[in-house]
């Protein structure tokens, strides 16, 4: 059978291992005709490409390719160019009081889940996991107090839209981005001494465009909701469904098993750079301007670098996965998800033996981005 990946099938996306797997296996180095891009599944040749920003641009400008200005941010920029805001950015959320930004969010987790009727279901996902995920996201910004009722939808809609090299009718989503960056200016235009914003207050935002740095928060702002929201799902789906690591002699919440987690799950299934030249990847020839699509997912089940990859190993050390990236483009809000993944252990193993899984989880129909958009959960004790 010839090998096939579809990665926006329904059935892909609830569970995309078993192509991963013959990916692997079979051609780990894939022409998607659909997006006419290279798929790299292996590990070793996700981190060289991730690894080697000089032979594989984030920024398509560098293979000759238009970029528009209001899609100018961080995130499209390599080094040098995107090392000095990079810089200032780091230090703005090293400034952050992360301890207590997620021990609040603990609380307010506990509140909303234990508010609940004794056996009456309610979806964790749009009930728990939206509010909690924005929560955090407004005060690690410091936009905390300018709650928007609508960005959950949002949110779809930019994710949609990352997807529309797969589906060109998702290339719309200009409304959501432009309430995004309306959010955005509103909120960088407020003095603060909160958050992200208060720190860049202090002096960053002179040294820049304007339009750079907002575009820079926008991305910051959606890629940490979007991040705490899907993890949040996915560690108490993994973990209710693996009850038996919850073991009350086990000490659960440590920073390893959080890594694991985050290794397991992968909310953020894949990403694209662009060849500078002509290149060899596993005896195939990629040319310059060729895309290539790095499938986090995929590498981070790879058993030649993960012993039985598709457990959960709570103890898993060492464990370079490829959850937040690798080299220049590093996930530079890591520490706060990681933070929050060993806070979310530490509920779940306290609280495990009052909640229960009813229902079959469902999935958002994404491919970049692998978040539950329901998960059924009930109280089974008064």
């Amino acid at each position: 059978m010839n090998l096939l990946y579809r990665p926006l099938c329904q059935d892909t996306i609830n569970n995309p291992y078993p192509i991963y797997d013959r990916l692997r296996a079979e051609e780990p180095v894939y022409w998607h005709d659909q997006t006419s891009s290279w798929v790299l599944s292996r590990y070793d040749d996700c981190r060289f490409v991730l690894s080697s920003h000089e032979l594989f641009a984030r920024d398509r400008r560098r293979v000759g390719m238009r970029l528009p200005a209001n899609q100018d941010n961080l995130q499209v920029q390599d080094p040098p160019k995107h090392t000095e805001f990079r810089s200032t950015l780091s230090l703005a959320f090293k400034k952050q009081d992360l301890p207590q930004l997620i021990s609040a969010a603990r609380v307010r987790l506990e509140d909303s889940v234990f508010r609940r009727t004794h056996r009456a279901p309610f979806d964790f996902m749009s009930e728990v996991a939206t509010d909690i995920a924005l929560d955090i996201s407004l005060k690690l910004i410091g936009a905390d107090g300018n709650k928007p009722s609508n960005y959950h939808s949002i949110f779809e809609e930019i994710a949609k839209q990352m997807d529309s090299s797969i589906d060109p009718s998702r290339r719309g989503g200009t409304d959501a981005t432009s309430a995004l960056r309306s959010l955005m200016g509103t909120w960088m235009a407020t003095p603060t001494t909160a958050g992200l914003i208060g720190a860049l207050q202090e002096g960053a935002l002179e040294k820049f465009d304007s339009d750079f740095i907002t575009n820079t928060m926008c991305g910051v702002f959606n890629a940490c909701y979007s991040t705490l929201y899907a993890l949040t799902g996915s560690v108490f789906l993994t973990m209710l469904t693996n009850r038996h690591l919850l073991q009350s002699n086990v000490k659960v919440a440590t920073d390893v098993a959080a890594q694991e987690l985050i290794r397991y799950i992968s909310p953020a299934q894949g990403a694209t750079r662009y060849a500078v030249a002509p290149i060899e990847i596993s005896n195939k020839t990629v040319k310059r301007g060729d895309a290539v699509i790095i499938l986090f997912g995929a590498a981070n089940r790879d058993p030649e670098k993960f012993h039985t990859p598709a457990k959960v190993l709570l103890d898993r050390s060492p464990n370079p996965h490829l959850g937040f990236g690798w080299g220049s483009h590093f996930c530079i809000g890591a520490s706060v998800a990681s933070q929050w993944v060993r806070e979310l252990l530490s509920f779940i193993q306290m609280k495990h033996e009052s909640l229960e899984i009813c229902g079959e989880p469902a999935y958002l129909n994404l491919a970049t981005l692998r978040c539950l958009q329901r998960l059924d959960l009930s109280l089974n004790q008064a």
